[in-house]
């Protein structure tokens, strides 16, 4: 691979990382330019090697200026986005489209017909320039996702190998935040809320950490917790 051709380094890492060849990996995102991607696999690499503070020493700074943009591009999109296709399939379904679009696919067969629809539906989507702002950011700072992932557990763990303090209390309410954020993306993950619940309970939070493993209990996904003891 040549020294600047960073898609197919970061490829490679990504399948090394995936393959668990954290060695490999790092050898490679070590010898790469400075990108994104690189940055992401390295550091995670660093994590699974057990590497904790080289991998916080270059997740910390790259979560830090890219996910808050990410996060608040992603809230702002995901009801912005449902809000319009809602309004477009509403104009079409009560014929208050452009009636020459309405009077075309009523003309249609009903597949044909909703296949058009759905294109146009897209295509207005698309171009609205709201949306497209914030899918252009959210592409900017896609691959921040996994990189405050693999943070957030990286503060956990530190938080609780360090004696009790100032500092471990640092880690966690900086993972704690880290995982809220998170929360903001992806309310679904049993992990993560197991992950969350543990810091709450670290930090004397017990009510809040307890709800979310009752959470945890009553959902399909409850079976997580046997996890804590493994």
């Amino acid at each position: 691979l040549l020294p600047d051709d960073v898609p197919l380094r970061a490829q490679a890492m990504r399948l090394l990382v995936a393959d668990g060849d954290f060695a490999k990996a790092i050898l490679l995102g070590e010898r790469s330019p400075a990108d994104a991607r690189i940055v992401t696999y390295l550091g995670i690499s660093y994590s699974r090697s057990e590497r904790l503070s080289d991998a916080r020493r270059i997740l910390g700074p790259y979560v830090h200026e890219h996910f808050e943009p990410y996060v608040k591009a992603y809230v702002e999109w995901w009801p912005a986005a449902k809000s319009m296709e809602e309004r477009l399939w509403t104009s079409l379904r009560d014929g208050t489209a452009e009636q020459a679009l309405v009077r075309r696919l009523n003309s249609l067969p009903q597949h044909q017909a909703n296949e058009e629809a759905e294109a146009w539906v897209r295509a207005r989507m698309a171009a609205d320039p709201y949306l497209s702002q914030l899918c252009q950011t959210l592409r900017q700072h896609e691959d921040v996702y996994p990189a405050a992932s693999e943070l957030a557990m990286i503060l956990l763990r530190e938080g609780l190998s360090i004696p009790k303090g100032e500092k471990r209390r640092e880690r966690l309410v900086e993972a704690e935040r880290v995982f809220l954020d998170l929360r903001k993306i992806n309310d679904k993950d049993p992990h993560q809320d197991l992950q969350l619940g543990q810091v709450y309970f670290w930090l004397g939070r017990e009510t809040a950490g307890q709800e979310l493993f009752d959470k945890l209990e009553k959902e399909a996904d409850g079976h997580v917790l046997t996890s804590m003891g493994e």
